[in-house]
């Protein structure tokens, strides 16, 4: 049965019911509403876009692409080798120990200091853990997530201008320090003496550094950003609500792992996916089949997905503890992905916040001691927490 637990989203991710499910704007880009249709998209083969992909491939090959802009067999046999490091087992059997060692050291230090920044905690928390998956385990963790902030938030327009020009020299500089400081050690240490990591795995394939650089740059700030900003909107709605606290303090762990789910449906990070069609896509939608014609844009809106009634069932706005959802479908609906791009971390990141969130909401006299406000990262698409203090009475 499903049970009222919260209100709607804190974030403001919206997406009206009575929005069109497909529709073309008049730039000629697509725009997906409705899960149906998304899913049609997303098992189709239909490219990866966003993540200024289509600015980057205007660059020189000078080596392979990371995982996340491959397209193709290339692609799926790397995902595949690459999977092993974030399964349910590999969560379980190999990760969940160190998460809960972190959250340990990170819970220790906020009781020590008697208030935290809750973004520089759960930051701290997802680099630590993103570090030791992918093999970046030789350097300072601090000075590392520092650096992976400066590339995260960097600018890709090419367009030239001063401040362009000196915020993209910027940039590089922060990647070559990553490579020296924090990527090039992990190698020469796994060369010798390999290990279970994304690292080990890029070294026996014969890769370049500066293949494994950005391999690095993508799992490092892809598995820093949302999952810190996931565990936050969590945290915030559970100071708010005492019945959203109760479900993620409840001794069952699989009901408080299906309610994190939840959470993440109605506050996705990511709120846009971008594809480009391949070749002409025909999609049925409202009763009747639309053709997207092949190389037109493809905006899957994931806020508004998340919340079509067809999936979500009734109150899809509504936060609900015990929420149903067609078998194939994840809880989370569109959160994580779907298809060839679905985030490999998803199960990693709901351990974390798990891990996180059962024992900090526990501890006696914890209340916010100051109240976040959202802002938007126009990289990924995503929002970002500011600003949110917690203090212990």
């Amino acid at each position: 049965m499903q049970t009222a637990a919260g209100p709607g989203s804190l974030t403001g991710s919206s997406g009206a019911p009575d929005d069109p499910r497909l529709y073309c704007d008049a730039a000629g880009t697509w725009h997906v509403r409705g899960y149906p249709e998304a899913h049609a998209v997303l098992q189709s083969d239909a490219k990866q876009a966003g993540f200024n992909i289509e600015l980057i491939a205007k660059l020189p090959r000078t080596f392979e692409w990371p995982v996340l802009f491959q397209d193709g067999p290339a692609h799926r046999e790397q995902r595949s080798q690459i999977a092993r490091f974030f399964t349910p087992t590999a969560t379980e059997q190999r990760h969940l120990s160190t998460i809960e060692r972190y959250v340990d050291e990170a819970i220790a230090e906020f009781t020590r200091a008697g208030s935290a920044d809750v973004i520089a905690m759960t930051g701290q928390l997802a680099m630590n853990v993103a570090a030791d998956v992918v093999g970046l385990t030789e350097s300072p963790r601090g000075p590392m997530k520092r650096r992976l902030d400066h590339i995260l938030h960097a600018e890709f327009d090419f367009r030239v201008s001063p401040y362009k020009i000196l915020s993209w020299l910027g940039m590089q500089l922060q990647v070559f320090m990553f490579l020296l400081f924090d990527v090039m050690p992990a190698i020469k240490v796994r060369r010798k003496v390999p290990g279970e990591d994304v690292i080990s795995y890029m070294i026996q394939k014969g890769r370049k550094p500066g293949e494994i650089l950005t391999e690095c740059i993508t799992y490092g700030t892809a598995g820093m950003v949302t999952t810190q900003e996931f565990i936050a909107v969590c945290l915030w709605h559970a100071l708010r609500n005492s019945e959203v606290k109760d479900v993620l303090v409840s001794d069952d762990r699989e009901m408080r792992y299906r309610f994190l789910h939840e959470l993440l449906r109605v506050e996705p990070v990511v709120r846009t996916l971008w594809r480009r069609a391949s070749g002409a896509l025909a999609i049925e939608s409202g009763g009747a089949k639309v053709e997207i014609p092949g190389g037109a844009l493809i905006a899957l809106h994931v806020d508004a997905i998340n919340r079509d009634a067809r999936v979500a069932g009734e109150a899809p706005f509504e936060i609900r503890k015990g929420r149903a959802v067609p078998r194939g479908v994840s809880g989370s609906v569109l959160s994580f992905g779907q298809g060839p791009h679905r985030c490999a971390g998803e199960h990693i990141a709901i351990a974390e916040a798990d891990a996180l969130l059962s024992k900090i909401l526990r501890i006696p006299g914890l209340r916010v001691l100051s109240e976040p406000h959202v802002a938007q990262n126009p990289l990924i698409e995503s929002y970002e927490i500011k600003d949110f203090k917690i203090a212990i009475d």
